[in-house]
């Protein structure tokens, strides 16, 4: 996925893999968020040692934290804990409401094969969806004009 220049926001961070890879590949800001306290630790151990000023590592509810976000993205990583598939609806929802996402933003999602997934708004369109062994993911465009 093309990250120069880009803002992102990796939701559920857990082991920064997605975020990292995003600033490794020349995004501009990377935001994490983080719910669990000790996923949290291990992620700053992490962010210093890039010495990177353009991470910023939050530890909290995403859903509760988009609000008070002042950025908007360009590229956005919603895939939640498994045994929570409400969260994916919820964060879209909130990006969406709060004005979060800029014109033609990519959103990665990620959902396990046995549950089905569709995009709740018409402004979003799929670009790619595949499945790898036990995981769908796909990544759809936001077209706020449609």
């Amino acid at each position: 996925m093309d990250c120069p220049g880009a803002s992102v926001l990796d939701c559920f961070a857990g082991s920064g893999v997605l975020g990292f890879e995003a600033i490794s590949r020349a995004a501009r800001q990377l935001t994490m968020v983080e719910v669990e306290r000790q996923a949290q630790d291990r992620l700053q151990q992490q962010v210093d040692r890039f010495e990177c000023d353009a991470i910023t590592l939050m530890c909290g509810d995403i859903v509760e934290l988009i609000p008070g976000l002042t950025n908007q993205f360009n590229l956005v990583f919603i895939d939640p804990p498994y045994a929570m598939p409400e969260l994916r609806y919820h964060v879209i929802n909130s990006l969406l409401e709060h004005q979060r996402l800029i014109d033609r933003a990519k959103i990665f999602f990620e959902w396990p094969v046995a549950e089905s997934f569709d995009l709740p708004v018409p402004e979003l369109s799929w670009l790619k969806r595949k499945k790898a062994g036990q995981v769908n993911f796909g990544i759809a465009e936001w077209h706020p004009s449609r």
